[in-house]
């Protein structure tokens, strides 16, 4: 075991005190324990940093700063200065691994053919309850004409190479919601990497998040994807922009 794939878990917080248990419950449970949990948190005054300190030492390698930040991809940015590891995810305060062995198998297929990328499937829950699903998220395999179909595997189900970032940067500050989508598609879209699809859910993800907010962060949405898929269709744009969201009708209807 010793030779897998050392992970850091980047896990966000901010205010999530009614929430950030579930995901420390979830970070010790896993089977894996090679990883380091870099805990980065918005500058939380409601418990959530005392929270994270009962549990630090419980955990192989971690660490806890708490610090403003401009946003989800300003905190991504600052966490990204403390990795270590050879691949990094997120795992946001809000969710939830999908199950106990979710790093155990990632490393494992990681190991095989060292990939620079992998990614899962994503489960959404009920504001409060994991076990109510209510959304699956099948990304499937991936071939670079989906891109424009508006296929896209969810953030938080990504296991990427720690030097994929210094090759491609790190997320615009500039997009409220979308910089995830823009650091991904810009990835995807090089002919360098070795991909693998792990056709497995790999977390749980709680509705009301920041891209699952309602009419507000839909409007937003839609005009940050246009900013970024404009940058390579031009006027056709308007194609993926509408099938992504045409996309994830099914994700609801598979319940």
């Amino acid at each position: 075991m010793t030779n897998l794939p050392f992970f850091s878990v980047i896990t966000l917080s901010y205010n999530s005190i009614d929430s950030i248990g579930r995901t420390l419950d979830s970070l010790i449970n896993q089977s894996y324990k090679n990883f380091e949990v870099i805990f980065q948190d918005a500058g939380s005054n409601d418990g959530t940093i005392e929270k994270i300190k009962q549990y630090l030492e419980q955990f192989k390698t971690a660490s806890l700063v708490s610090e403003t930040d401009n946003g989800i991809y300003d905190g991504l940015n600052k966490a990204f200065t403390r990795v270590t590891a050879n691949y990094v995810c997120v795992l946001h305060a809000d969710d939830v691994f999908a199950s106990d062995d979710t790093l155990e198998m990632a490393a494992l297929k990681l190991k095989e053919s060292e990939f620079d990328l992998a990614y899962g499937d994503a489960l959404f829950y009920s504001k409060g309850n994991p076990s109510h699903i209510v959304r699956h998220w099948i990304s499937g395999d991936f071939t670079k004409t989906k891109l424009f179909t508006g296929w896209m595997p969810p953030h938080t189900t990504l296991f990427i190479k720690k030097e994929i970032f210094k090759t491609f940067g790190h997320y615009r500050t500039d997009l409220k919601i979308s910089a995830d989508y823009d650091f991904i598609f810009k990835i995807l879209n090089s002919n360098e990497l070795k991909i693998i699809y792990l056709m497995k859910p790999i977390v749980k993800m709680s509705i009301g998040g920041a891209s699952t907010s309602g009419l507000k962060s839909l409007i937003i949405i839609l005009k940050e994807d246009f900013i970024i898929l404009f940058q390579y269709y031009g006027i056709f744009a308007i194609i993926p922009l509408i099938l992504k969201r045409m996309l994830k009708i099914r994700q609801f209807m598979i319940f």
